[in-house]
């Protein structure tokens, strides 16, 4: 099953960010308040579902704080080459549906 189009913009911006910003960590609340402000992100459940894709793919890991809210953060190093691309546009559908190595 496909991408939708705004799930294809959040992980292409978030990749972006975390791109420039290897050491970013946020909840989702704060990455579409604050890092997803200009990218048509129109929904919680949208930045959710990017999330998800991401973390199913071993790109990003969840950290519970101590206030009881998941942080996510990139993985340290592993997968840059797999950030720049998606950063660049690369085509979700193609070739990234399984778990990346």
């Amino acid at each position: 099953m496909g991408l939708d189009g705004p799930v294809k913009a959040v992980i292409r911006e978030l990749s972006k960010h975390w791109c420039m910003n290897p050491l970013a960590c946020d909840t989702p609340d704060g990455m579409l308040r604050w890092w997803l402000f200009s990218a048509n992100a129109t929904s919680i459940e949208t930045v959710i579902a990017a999330l998800a894709w991401m973390k199913r793919r071993g790109l990003i890991e969840e950290l519970p704080a101590a206030d009881g809210r998941i942080r996510f953060r990139r993985v340290d190093g592993a997968f840059e080459s797999t950030l720049r691309r998606l950063a660049a546009g690369f085509d979700l559908d193609d070739g990234m549906n399984g778990t990346l190595h």
